[in-house]
Parts: C-alpha cells; structure tokens; sequence
C-alpha cells in the first residue's frame, strides 16, 4: 500500500527544501545584522578613544608649552640677573601654580 498525499499539500521534500532555504534566510539576515551591530558599536567606541586621546595630547602638549615657556623665562631672568637669587626663586613659585593646575 502506498502513502497517498491529500491534493494542496506540499510533498516532504518540498517541506525540507523550504524548512532548510528559510533557515539559510535567517541565518543571513542575522549575520548582516550582527555585522551592523558590531560596527556601529566599535565605531562609537574609536570615536571616543580617538576623542580621549585628542584631549590628552592637547593638555601634553599645553603642559610642554608651560614648562619650555617657565624654562626659558627662568634661564633668560637668571642670565641678565644672576646676582639676584631671591628674586629668581620668587619667579619659579609664581610659575608653578599654572603648571600645576594644567596638569590635573
């Protein structure tokens, strides 16, 4: 005796065939969105990153500018004034405070 299929239904090896295309579907549509997810995530993350390390270098560099800048007023003070020491440690405590205050 042989299985008969009622008329409008689809055969087993249809049902498999769309079960396995719908599966390769779905898989490809969450993929692409994991993908998605993925980049949007690690773009945010190296714009902030990029952003932190922008700053850093500006407060490095404003810090670097203060203390060449308190080098060289101090060097060029103690050059034409060398017979004046109290003055010249008066000069490197009124420096330090602006160094100080940029570096935190």
């Amino acid at each position: 005796m042989s299985y008969t299929q009622p008329p409008g239904r689809p055969s087993p090896g249809q049902t498999c065939r769309l079960i396995l295309v719908f599966t390769v579907l779905l898989q490809v549509a969450l993929q692409s969105f994991s993908g998605a997810v993925t980049y949007l995530y690690f773009t945010h993350q190296l714009k902030q990153v990029s952003l932190r390390q922008s700053q850093q270098l500006s407060a490095s560099l404003s810090l670097f500018y203060l203390l060449a800048c308190s080098f060289w007023k101090a060097f060029l003070w103690t050059t034409a004034n060398a017979h004046n020491t109290k003055d010249f440690l008066k000069l490197c405590r009124t420096s330090t405070p602006k160094v100080a205050l940029l570096a935190s």
